[in-house]
């Protein structure tokens, strides 16, 4: 995830079991959810989770390293890479 674009079905994945994990789905019965995945996002300030969206992590993550071997801020991996 750090270092190469992740397919959009594999990213949704995550998120499932990120769902799964969070409400506790064992994915037999449906379950009515009190906090929507939205307010589970939110900041913990504001009344949230600070859980992570991993498609917006994953761009992140990707201009990150971009930006280190762009602006010669890198070392020894940089000369791999």
């Amino acid at each position: 995830m750090m270092t190469t674009y992740m397919p959009k079905i594999i990213l949704e994945y995550i998120q499932k079991v990120q769902r799964a994990f969070i409400w506790v789905d064992q994915g037999t019965t449906r379950k009515l959810h009190v906090v929507g995945w939205k307010s589970m996002m939110l900041p913990k300030n504001n009344g949230g989770m600070a859980m992570c969206n991993v498609t917006t992590m994953n761009t992140a993550c990707l201009m990150k390293m971009r930006w280190a071997l762009k602006s010669c801020d890198y070392g020894l991996w940089g000369e791999v890479i």
